[in-house]
């Protein structure tokens, strides 16, 4: 495991995990002061995350636009060239054969399509079709949404509304808990 030194940090270089400071860190946290020390190396440790996350931003942006321009080469020289370069394989592949070789890969034919597709803006009349004619190609999920349940926590029942009247409906604690409430400790 070779440890290397960024900064302020002792790093394995194999997985970048910190694992100890390169400073001698003279104290424990016992004041507001320590405190304070400790919360200005995290701001500095944010600020420079954020710096990164900017730079890989316009990094990707570059390599975006470098993409578009190879990719745009790409399509127009398909576009210019195709037609000719399948009649020319077509009449110089060997029989019985679907495709040539060339110093940089095959060109040739394969049989595409040929699937089952439903067309656009059919989805409903398809799913609806397949319900009374082949119900098991239609998939059903269900979940619940447990921020719309009303809930006494306390209590531990269902509050539900019908009409004027409202009922209180016990949880069944097998299926439901309240997960305990606690504090998180943050500095940011």
């Amino acid at each position: 495991m070779p440890i290397i030194q960024s900064g302020e940090f002792l790093i394995d270089d194999e997985t970048g995990e910190v694992v100890n400071a390169a400073f001698q860190t003279p104290f424990q946290i016992e004041t507001m002061d320590h405190v304070e020390w400790l919360h200005e190396k995290l701001f500095n440790l944010n600020a420079e995350e954020a710096m990164l996350k900017a730079k890989r931003a316009r990094y990707i942006e570059n390599i975006d636009k470098m993409m578009y321009e190879t990719q745009s080469k790409r399509d127009w020289l398909e576009r210019r060239y195709f037609m000719d370069a399948e009649a020319v394989v077509r009449e110089n592949c060997p029989k019985n054969a679907k495709s040539v070789k060339t110093p940089f890969g095959r060109a040739g034919f394969q049989k595409i399509g040929g699937n089952l597709k439903i067309a656009g803006g059919a989805e409903d009349a398809a799913v609806e079709w397949c319900k009374l004619n082949a119900p098991d190609a239609v998939k059903t999920v269900e979940s619940v949404l447990v921020s719309k349940l009303d809930v006494n926590k306390e209590k531990m029942e269902l509050t539900v509304k019908k009409g004027e009247k409202t009922l209180h409906i016990p949880l069944d604690q097998r299926i439901f808990f309240v997960e305990e409430e606690t504090d998180k400790f943050y500095i940011k």
